[in-house]
């Protein structure tokens, strides 16, 4: 559950809840008195004209995700510009569920509660 407090969303226990995240881009943040929550931010933009095979990848990681039960994890690795950022935000507008981006490097049981809390479908984009 969650509380929105402009674009800032934090856990919650209480009466005033949000059941679930609308679709939309989330960055990961901690306030040092209230701790982790997510930050409503712009969503990706692609370019027109995509080149290479990414629609193929972006299409094989959906259809692995909607055929699981469980969670579908996804490691991009490869040189610069082979695409991994672009094949990210294909997944992340296509899938149709809130993206979460973690680009700070948490750790801690806080963080791992906060994560394990969402329980709805989302995409998770750990950022180098």
């Amino acid at each position: 559950m969650f509380t929105r407090d402009g674009n800032l969303f934090f856990p919650i226990d209480t009466a005033d809840q949000v059941k679930t995240l609308p679709v939309g881009t989330y960055s990961v943040k901690v306030d040092p008195m209230r701790g982790f929550y997510l930050e409503l931010t712009e969503n990706f933009k692609v370019p027109a004209r995509i080149y290479g095979n990414s629609d193929k990848f972006v299409d094989r990681i959906l259809t692995t995700f909607a055929d699981r039960p469980g969670s579908t994890g996804v490691l991009l690795e490869g040189e610069k510009g082979s695409g991994k950022t672009l094949v990210s935000k294909l997944v992340s507008l296509k899938a149709n569920i809130p993206t979460l981006i973690v680009n700070t490097p948490f750790h801690g049981e806080a963080f791992n509660l906060f994560l394990r809390g969402i329980k709805q479908p989302a995409v998770m984009l750990f950022d180098e």
